[in-house]
């Protein structure tokens, strides 16, 4: 197989961009894209069929998953703030002292 320097440019934007936008689900959301990609170019009906039924199924699992991941983000970036609150507090109040 032969790729063109901007295919593997946007697999790696694809790739970088739904990582950061999902997590690390953001590779099955990925992997759905690119069978997509594949059906599109496939010309065997069996072979379309089932990279179609695999991609909605990885497709729909990633999505599935950011409404399970988002109150861990949440509490974990609630964790950080406090805990730099009270670091600043700290230093103002030895400071002030």
């Amino acid at each position: 197989m032969i790729f063109r320097l901007a295919t593997l440019l946007y697999l790696f934007a694809l790739v970088a961009a739904s990582c950061a936008v999902i997590g690390a689900w953001g590779i099955a959301v990925v992997a759905g894209v690119l069978l997509l990609w594949r059906a599109y170019l496939s010309h065997e009906w069996d072979t379309r069929f089932g990279a179609i039924v695999l991609a909605v199924g990885l497709l729909l699992f990633g999505l599935a998953q950011i409404p399970i991941d988002t109150p861990r983000e949440a509490a974990r970036t609630m964790g950080c703030r406090n805990r730099l609150r009270n670091t600043s507090f700290a230093i103002e109040n030895g400071l002030v002292d």
